[in-house]
């Protein structure tokens, strides 16, 4: 009987099969919890603001379990992927219904990948089993972990688990044989399953999937990210790069909530909203783009990964750096925003801002050092693929692995010597670019110079280091102009804070307002700018409309309703006496830009 689908669409079978089922199984799932009253209430640490039916893990398991079922994987290996995922659903309905303890959870989570071991799934290198088999366990239960940690805001886990599948399929799909091609599938059946509950989460959800959809999700996750790399043992990419970049929104999340909670004080296992979505959405971004933006980042280091899938050890690094350093700039940025109420108890608060302050030191002194450290060696590993499109000569490759040690250690030291790390990223600003670009030059000059003399008899291309420059200059100047894009982006008004009308435009209107978001960007809304003017008239400035002159204080204050009203200059008395009255019958308050004093004619 010949197949009703066509031979072109039958790995994608298992992709359709499971978001199918994931769409109409939902519903029902939504019924039946609302009947058991198995429903999400609103609590102090949780995000979600009313009560919302659970058990939509069920639709997520049925998805997982049709796609495994018509899709082409080996049977040792599906059924120890059918086994882990009823397992992980089980213990996770069980903890939904009645809670369970995170040490019960852990071992399930253990066991599970204990069973995926048992049928055939590891990471690479298959002659050092007592290596990669621990590794296994710690990658599995890491994951399902990290997915469960990433569903605390609507659509967020559903959309990631959708786009880093898509991302573990696409480099699977590259190994060759039935290997790559089972791994494949079953990443798609990840994505499928996930796309499918994805309409009815997005915000505003309709149903959460809670433990029982999470914690299966991310093992399958894990397991199809490990699929293929027992095949591909010998290549970094597949064992070690794919599986990082693809999956690394929730390997942030998770790590940036583990370090914070640590160093204040907070146990792991604990809930609050600390993490990466609701940093962004205090930094002033609305939730549904917080939300998209790190569906972004996730589809954006999901390229890396496709991408160094293709290409050899040294590709893959220069990547894996990239991303790494993408990454680490996201987390920095986000990790800044503090989310947690003062305790109640000094010694501890004393104890947990000694703490804080001793890892942002490190992380102040290290920080540009390490990432520098790391994008110097990606660029004078890229000047080489570069220069001979991908595939390095042998003796140019001895070459530019004798001598990558000594090239960025003379970078980081010019690069020094021009006080490059005296300034701070996130205020990079024109004399900092100018430091920048001295260190630029006077680091080429010095590696270029070394190595001509240190390695004189050997045969080098020139065109090498004028490309290793290039490289330099647009990795140190991008990761610099991304973390001032990062902080200034981020650092935003949200649409439901105080209301705050400014008087005054110019440069003193500029520093009011970003004296208002350094204030809190969340919780202030300005809602414009009154300005003497003529020419700004309808304009804006940091997204704030200029509304009107200065004389219409009175008929602005009545249509806005402001709830302040800032003066960025100090006017004279008899001004400010007019506008004390007319604000104080308004009921606002008025107050003063720190920075008005600052433009007082002398």
């Amino acid at each position: 009987m010949e197949s009703l689908i066509p031979d072109r669409l039958l790995p994608f079978a298992p992709f359709l099969v499971a978001a199918l089922v994931a769409l109409a199984v939902t519903p029902l799932a939504m019924r039946l919890a609302r009947a058991i009253d198995a429903v999400a209430r609103p609590m102090a640490d949780r995000w979600h603001v009313r009560e919302t039916p659970l058990l939509g893990g069920i639709a997520i398991t049925a998805g997982l379990l049709a796609g495994l079922l018509i899709a082409d994987v080996p049977e040792p290996q599906a059924y120890a992927l059918g086994a882990g995922i009823l397992l992980l659903f089980l213990t996770g309905l069980v903890d939904d219904l009645s809670g369970l303890r995170p040490v019960t959870k852990l071992v399930a989570q253990t066991a599970a990948a204990g069973i995926l071991v048992f049928g055939g799934v590891e990471a690479g290198w298959p002659e050092m089993r007592l290596i990669t088999i621990p590794l296994t366990i710690v990658w599995v239960v890491g994951i399902t972990n990290a997915m469960n940690l990433l569903d605390n805001m609507d659509g967020l886990a559903a959309g990631v688990a959708t786009i880093s599948g898509l991302a573990v399929a696409a480099c699977a799909a590259q190994v060759e044989g039935g290997v790559g091609f089972a791994a494949a599938m079953m990443a798609l059946v990840v994505a499928g399953s996930a796309l499918g509950f994805l309409p009815w989460n997005a915000h505003p959800a309709r149903v959460f999937m809670g433990d029982a959809g999470s914690l299966p999700l991310g093992f399958a996750l894990a397991a199809s990210s490990l699929m293929a790399t027992h095949r591909e043992a010998g290549n970094l990419a597949f064992v070690l790069a794919a599986p990082l970049l693809a999956l690394a929104v929730p390997i942030l999340d998770t790590a940036l909530v583990s370090v914070v909670r640590k160093a204040h004080g907070r146990a792991i296992s604990q809930g609050g909203r600390d993490h990466l979505s609701h940093r962004l959405v205090a930094l002033g971004i609305p939730e549904r783009r917080a939300v998209q933006l790190l569906w972004l980042v996730s589809a954006v280091l999901g390229g890396f990964a496709v991408a160094s899938t293709s290409l050899d050890l040294l590709g893959t690094f220069v990547f894996l750096a990239i991303g790494l350093v993408l990454s680490s700039v996201l987390g920095v940025t986000v990790g800044r925003v503090k989310v947690y109420a003062p305790t109640d108890q000094p010694a501890e608060a004393e104890r947990t801002e000694e703490l804080r302050r001793t890892f942002v030191n490190y992380a102040r002194i290290l920080g540009p050092f390490a990432t520098d450290f790391v994008l110097l060696g990606a660029a004078y590993v890229g000047a080489y693929l570069l220069r001979y499109d991908g595939i390095i000569p042998g003796p140019d490759r001895e070459l530019m692995e004798q001598s990558v040690a000594v090239v960025v250690a003379l970078q980081l030291a010019a690069l020094a010597s021009c006080r490059v790390y005296r300034g701070v990223s996130r205020y990079f600003g024109v004399e900092d670019a100018a430091n920048l670009a001295r260190g630029v030059a006077t680091a080429g000059i010095a590696s270029t110079l070394a190595v001509v003399f240190l390695w004189r008899e050997s045969i080098f291309s020139r065109a090498v280091f004028v490309i290793d420059v290039a490289l330099v200059a647009l990795f140190l100047f991008g990761v610099r102009a991304l973390a001032r894009f990062v902080n200034d982006a981020f650092g935003g008004f949200h649409d439901g804070g105080e209301r705050v009308l400014v008087v005054g435009a110019g440069e003193a209107g500029t520093l009011c307002l970003r004296a208002l978001r350094a204030r809190g960007g969340a919780r202030v809304t300005p809602v414009g700018i009154l300005d003497d003017d003529l020419g700004l008239r309808s304009r804006q400035i940091h997204g704030v409309p200029v509304v009107g002159l200065v004389e219409d204080l009175e008929g602005v204050i009545s249509a806005l309703d402001p709830e302040e009203v800032v003066l960025s200059t100090l006017p004279d008395d008899a001004e400010l006496d007019a506008m004390r009255e007319i604000v104080g019958r308004s009921g606002a308050r008025l107050t003063l830009s720190p920075y008005a004093k600052a433009f007082v004619p002398l």
